[in-house]
């Protein structure tokens, strides 16, 4: 609940100022997320300004957007970069799909069973408490 500041007479309470107001903007602000500032070059930022404007963005929103779209390019380089590592260990599925697709059980098996003798391998490190 925010404090107010004590009535007298018809006047209203003052509105927060000082090291209060700071304190309140600091924590709430008046947008949600993270705030940062960026230095850009000054064509660099007139094209921002008109591409935002051509969209009927603001340059916050075209900012976000761009980043959103850098990111998932840059997660789905990633993805494929991994796809061809694992065709070139392996093969091309299209190449002979039955050899490749039992290929690919036989690594999804070794894993489930890493995994299951790491897990008792770790149960079997830990002390039993007696109650």
């Amino acid at each position: 609940m925010e404090s107010q500041a004590p009535r007298v007479g018809n006047r209203q309470p003052k509105k927060p100022c000082g090291a209060e107001h700071v304190a309140r903007s600091i924590a709430g602000g008046y947008t949600s997320g993270m705030k940062i500032a960026v230095s850009i070059p000054d064509p660099l930022f007139k094209e921002l300004k008109a591409a935002a404007k051509a969209r009927g963005l603001t340059r916050g929103e075209f900012i976000r957007t761009a980043l959103e779209d850098f990111l998932e390019r840059r997660r789905n380089a990633e993805l494929m970069a991994e796809i061809d590592r694992h065709i070139q260990k392996y093969g091309d599925p299209s190449d002979d799909e039955e050899a490749w697709l039992e290929q690919a059980q036989q690594t999804v098996r070794r894993a489930a069973r890493e995994t299951e003798n790491s897990s008792i391998a770790k149960r079997k490190r830990k002390p039993h408490r007696q109650s």
